[in-house]
């Protein structure tokens, strides 16, 4: 069975290998034994973001070893409003679900659902018994239920920055009731009595969690565990643990306190800095060890659990481009692969060279063939797998192309320049803590030689780069290619000294810049110092230094999402002016002397290459 919902306000019971009737429609060759048994409107103007379903299985009271099973359907979108249907579960060729209640509390549209079955209680469900005339609770008036005979929890996540949790719990009624209707009787803010097939079913409102400082995208409770007893039976164990994602770039883990059973956050992880939307998804790991998290722009955000210490830390996870990639090229030396694309990053790719350790197993007593000695050493062996280490750009415009900048000496080695729609060659070069990175990851030899000093061509920079942006338009409304004027000679003093000042920090090792930093409104990634970094980290604590970049990673694995976005860009050290349309590809000559680029155009006069 399969539950859908969609922007035509509606929402779809699926039912696979459903013996259609004489009235039903055929099925479509290509749907795959898949049938549409019912439609559920929503309403009008009401889009629904997000279904759960679940079977409410209760042990039958007549036949032994059987069950009587309810399924729960719970929808909730942008009326801040949880709506709830029921169906026999027992009967699935008549399957049909009925409107039993709505839930309100939320104050903003609803995004997550997500139900569990509670470990069996044997508390009494006592509620206070409405008379028949009214809907009103008389005082005094109680009912008295059965012990539940099952007990489920339906977390709810909102724009509205809160989660709530609902309590049903199903017992056994003493009232007749039609097998196809649901008798609701409301309990005011305390909650609703369903009488559904002989069953009573209690839903309250449990608790409300607040922590988050934006809007909470998604809820997850932990998977069950099963544990196996002394005589060898598997116990079905379902921890209260729930996990929650928002757009304030956090996750909480939500746990009830031993004590008073009030819940409160556990642990919280999430970014710090960077330029992301949040997250919004979560889910736990089968084992309930680690939690996985994706953002806006389909990064994925992996934290795993210490046994040792209770610490969650960060974890390798893969990564990707978010959109189309437009450009791809090895660096000079063919270490690692450069990729660029849509999603506005340059991004860079490295083998990680990990040595894995396996221990054998240990043969049995009665195994007198196996030589201890030779059994009981581990067998190290390397592996390799690719993963993103560095992203040298991050960017305002789409990037088309980039190139890496060769260089046979090995000076300016590990350097490259990329293109864009903004018109602008932009060249970088690494800082130091990517080589130190990409040494411990992938084996990559970054000794940088000091003999070659000759002086070689530099990107000179130009004076006046008001123009290079933006081209005029001619009178038919076509882009002029922009004419530089020839710089005065204070203008030239200066971009003989700005060449000299670039050729002397291309060329040494010790003036490699320990980051670079992005600006909020800027597209220009900044070079910070070793000076600039001390300064910034003085009276700093490890987690002010995580939040502002300056922390290293001191583990030699790929650096997780967060490092990626904070730590690992390149310093620009040059823009190239002169195209009047995007740029679409560049290339350097195997000596490292000369780039080359060319831009779209919709004239002759503009379809140029520029050296």
């Amino acid at each position: 069975l399969i539950a859908s919902t969609a922007l035509d306000l509606t929402v779809r019971i699926w039912l696979h290998g459903h013996t259609p009737s004489s009235n039903d429609t055929p099925l479509a060759s290509d749907s795959g034994g898949w049938e549409c048994v019912q439609v559920l409107s929503s309403g009008r103007h009401k889009i629904m973001h997000c279904l759960n379903i679940t079977p409410i299985m209760i042990p039958s009271q007549v036949t032994p070893n059987t069950f009587d099973i309810i399924l729960a359907l719970s929808v909730g979108g942008v009326d801040s409003k949880i709506h709830l249907w029921l169906a026999n579960g027992n009967s699935v060729d008549s399957l049909e679900f009925i409107r039993a209640v709505s839930l309100a509390g939320h104050e903003n549209w609803i995004r997550s659902l997500d139900w569990i079955e509670m470990d069996r209680e044997t508390e009494v469900m006592s509620v206070a018994s409405p008379s028949a005339s009214s809907s009103s609770t008389s005082v005094g008036e109680k009912e008295s239920l059965t012990a539940p005979l099952a007990s489920f929890m339906l977390a709810s996540a909102s724009q509205d920055k809160h989660i709530r949790l609902w309590k049903l719990q199903v017992g056994k009624s003493d009232t007749p009731s039609d097998n196809d209707t649901i008798a609701c009787t409301s309990l005011g803010s305390r909650g609703h009595i369903l009488t559904y097939r002989g069953f009573s079913l209690l839903l309250v409102l449990e608790s409300v969690l607040s922590g988050h400082d934006n809007w909470v995208m998604s809820a997850r409770w932990q998977p069950p565990v099963w544990k196996k007893e002394e005589d060898g039976t598997n116990t079905r164990h379902q921890p209260m643990c729930l996990l929650s994602a928002s757009t304030d770039k956090s996750m909480c883990i939500w746990r009830p306190t031993a004590s008073e059973g009030i819940w409160c956050p556990d642990v919280k992880v999430g970014e710090m800095g960077g330029h992301t939307l949040g997250f919004y998804g979560c889910a736990f790991s089968p084992d309930g060890q680690a939690i996985l998290a994706n953002g806006y722009s389909g990064s994925f955000h992996l934290w795993r659990k210490n046994a040792d210490s209770d610490v969650w830390t960060p974890s390798v996870t893969v990564s990707g481009h978010a959109a189309s990639v437009n450009d791809l090229c090895w660096d000079a030396h063919e270490d690692y692969l450069l990729t660029t694309g849509a999603d506005q990053t340059t991004r860079l790719w490295a083998p990680w060279k990990e040595h894995v350790i396996d221990m054998p197993v240990m043969p049995s007593t009665a195994d007198s063939s196996s030589s201890p000695s030779s059994s009981s050493s581990p067998l190290i062996h390397p592996r390799s797998s690719w993963h993103e280490i560095s992203r040298p750009q991050l960017h305002g415009y789409d990037l088309n192309c980039l190139c890496p900048l060769y260089d046979p000496e090995n000076v300016r080695a590990h350097s490259l320049a990329s293109g864009a729609d903004e018109k602008v060659v932009r060249v970088f070069w690494a800082p130091q803590p990517f080589l130190d990175t990409v040494k411990r990851i992938a084996g990559v030899e970054t000794i940088e030689s000091s003999a070659a000093k000759a002086e070689r061509p530099l990107f000179a920079p130009v004076a006046d780069e008001s123009h290079a942006m933006d081209g005029d338009e001619d009178d038919e409304g076509e882009m002029k290619m922009p004419t530089p004027s020839p710089p005065p000679a204070a203008a030239q003093s200066s971009a003989t000294k700005g060449n000299a000042e670039q050729l002397a920090f291309l060329e040494s090792t010790a003036s490699r810049a320990v980051k670079a930093n992005l600006p909020e409104l800027g597209l220009s990634n900044k070079a910070l110092m070793d000076g600039d970094a001390a300064n910034n980290m003085r009276g700093m604590t490890h987690v002010q230094q995580t939040m502002s970049g300056t922390a290293q990673l001191s583990v030699g694995v790929p650096p997780p999402e967060d490092y990626l976005l904070s730590t690992t860009l390149w310093p620009e050290v040059e823009k190239l002016y002169g195209h009047g349309y995007e740029i679409i590809s560049i290339a350097c000559n195997y000596n490292g002397t000369m780039l080359a680029s060319a831009c779209v155009a919709k004239k002759s006069a503009h379809a140029v290459i520029r050296v």
